[in-house]
């Protein structure tokens, strides 16, 4: 189940509950699920931001599944779509166009892409506001303005909307040479509760790290007192910002949860939600394409 709160959560399960995938979808495609969990999950942030979306969750089913199958689209036995990029640029088209969902298409479209390049170890080298704009573009059907895509168009060639968002990712992305986390301060929370330690009485813009030991009482009689003891004071903005790599460096080197410490990057991190990772990096994007 997805860390969503109680009200984005009710929707979700009553989406998912007795839904049953309607092909097999192999890697690099992304399923149903993982669109719905990327739609449900932008609701969460925004819902946690205060902002909140015109609805939650798609208008009908069967059109999202229509979507989502463009992936595996084909005649007969032939796929028509088989590379990595031509497969993530139908899906992010069909998002974008079909309004399967009663808001964020385009959110949900920018992250589906994201996400599902992120799997294939691929990450943007351009800025987040050039992928912004081209989703807009996409929406509002301007690709005209691009001379590739004209030249497509004359050419005859079939599908240049997705032939060309193919062509324009493969131009702005690059390998992955190491992975990193991006998590918010609500995340870290949950990572640190597993070893012990909490994040308590933000004040300003600090909040404190903390950790608790039972000390037992004189002669060992009664209740063991609880005792708190603070580790460490950082920056914090807000539960859903974005937490620093100097701020985590500090909290695991105050909790001993560095890699000389037994607990590695994978250890530490280990659970993370890809997508939860990637709305943290790009919130201000995501909150733009709420109004454009």
């Amino acid at each position: 189940m997805l860390d969503l709160e109680p009200e984005v959560e009710a929707e979700f399960v009553r989406f998912t509950k007795e839904y049953r995938e309607p092909t097999q979808f192999n890697s690099p495609c992304l399923s149903v699920h993982d669109v719905l969990n990327a739609h449900f999950q932008i609701a969460n942030h925004f819902y946690l931001e205060g902002a909140g979306i015109g609805g939650i969750g798609p208008k009908d089913m069967n059109m999202l599944e229509s979507t989502v199958c463009r992936q595996v689209s084909g005649y007969g036995e032939v796929i028509k779509w088989d590379h990595l990029f031509d497969i993530s640029a139908t899906l992010f088209y069909g998002i974008v166009k079909n309004h399967c969902f009663h808001d964020a298409n385009k959110r949900t479209a920018f992250l589906t892409i994201l996400y599902q390049l992120y799997r294939a170890n691929y990450c943007p080298k351009v800025s987040e506001k050039e992928i912004e704009d081209f989703t807009v573009d996409v929406a509002e059907d301007k690709l005209k303005k691009y001379s590739r895509y004209r030249d497509l168009v004359k050419s005859g060639e079939e599908d240049p909307e997705v032939r060309f968002i193919s062509f324009w990712f493969r131009q702005r992305v690059r390998t992955v040479d190491k992975k990193k986390y991006t998590i918010t301060y609500r995340e870290l929370q949950r990572i640190l509760n597993r070893y012990g330690f909490y994040l308590e009485n933000p004040d300003g813009n600090f909040i404190d790290v903390v950790t608790y030991r039972d000390e037992k009482t004189f002669f060992g009689f009664g209740k063991p007192k609880r005792i708190r003891s603070r580790v460490a004071k950082v920056g914090f903005p807000r539960w859903t910002a974005q937490v620093f790599p100097e701020t985590i460096k500090v909290v695991r080197e105050a909790c001993q949860l560095r890699h000389k410490d037994g607990v590695d990057s994978g250890a530490f991190f280990h659970g993370l939600d890809p997508i939860q990772s990637l709305i943290t990096t790009y919130n201000a994007p995501l909150m733009r394409l709420a109004d454009r």
